[in-house]
């Protein structure tokens, strides 16, 4: 059983624009994307971040990746890659030395919940160690129904307008493609063009994927890469149906997305400790729940579908839901 982790090794740069002001962070993003059969053998991989205008003070820089190869860094950092099931318990699980700024390698991800950070040590004089934001994670099979879109044809192929997809029921009307690039250098990402966007920029539309059932006790996490334009931007999230199929709401992952870079999209869900919960419970529950990645399932939710909210066109990488014990 195979998984395929993501750990992004993020620096941005100064723009040569000169209509905008944009931040000048420097910093290491990890995170994980594990394949449909989960498992510890992992592929990791590192990139380099899109710079993010001021005015754009919701997103901050580190959580955004720009895809392309930057070669002014090749070979002038060696990468540090750690992994831990708390914060606090970070530890080496690879040492890359002088790796380009962008690349793929293989290794093994625990299972599970946990945590992972890229450590950057300069190879030159005037530069200092990059340490990237420590960042949830979860190792587990990928729950999602069809979330690369296998009906989608090969990179380079003409956009098509598909008249379903096997894993997605609920689809606006509008044009596929798969292109090359994205977060993972190699790879491709799928592109959707919705039909009914207005060029006022008014109106948004969603796509809803095939329910996956909630087991009592286990707690879920959504997670991707998306990248989207238009006046609403995107938003990947679950929306939430009773036993008879009612629907009780939707969580989204973060607010909408504009068309600077790609964002990874996280949430972790938890349903709330019920009245027979003990007082350690309730602390552990208070106690994770203001995080901005933690979200409540409602009370009487049985089922969770996968949603992609967008008002122009989206794109992405990587869709993941996981279960965790």
């Amino acid at each position: 059983m195979t998984a395929i982790a993501l750990v992004t090794f993020l620096v941005s740069y100064e723009s040569l624009l000169s209509d905008q002001i944009f931040l000048a962070d420097q910093v290491f993003l990890a995170s994980l994307n594990p394949a449909q059969e989960g498992g510890e053998t992992a592929s990791i991989f590192w990139g380099v971040t899109e710079p993010v205008p001021l005015w754009n003070n919701w997103v901050h820089p580190r959580h955004l990746l720009h895809g392309r190869d930057v070669p002014q860094l090749d070979r002038t950092y060696d990468l540090e890659i750690l992994h831990g099931t708390t914060t606090n318990a970070l530890r080496r699980i690879a040492y890359l030395d002088q790796p380009a700024s962008r690349g793929t390698w293989l290794g093994r991800v625990p299972q599970g919940w946990g945590f992972l950070q890229v450590i950057a040590r300069p190879r030159v004089v005037d530069q200092h160690t990059r340490k990237g934001p420590v960042l949830p994670i979860l190792n587990a099979p990928n729950l999602m129904h069809n979330p690369q879109i296998k009906e989608v044809g090969q990179v380079g192929d003409p956009a098509t307008t598909l008249a379903s997809v096997t894993g997605w029921p609920l689809l606006p009307r509008g044009e596929w493609s798969r292109n090359p690039g994205g977060p993972c250098p190699g790879e491709s990402y799928i592109r959707f063009d919705w039909d009914g966007f207005s060029s006022s920029g008014q109106g948004h539309t969603e796509m809803e994927g095939e329910g996956v059932k909630i087991v009592p006790g286990r707690k879920y996490v959504v997670s991707g890469w998306l990248r989207a334009d238009g006046a609403g931007g995107a938003n990947l999230g679950v929306r939430f149906y009773d036993q008879t199929g009612k629907e009780l709401g939707t969580s989204h992952s973060s607010p909408g997305l504009g068309p600077r870079g790609w964002f990874r999209f996280l949430q972790r869900l938890t349903r709330p400790p019920g009245p027979e919960a003990s007082e350690e419970e309730r602390a552990v529950y208070g106690a994770e729940h203001p995080r901005q990645y933690e979200a409540s399932i409602p009370d009487r939710a049985a089922w969770m579908a996968p949603v992609i909210q967008l008002s122009d066109y989206v794109e992405w990488y990587s869709l993941f839901l996981g279960e965790e014990d």
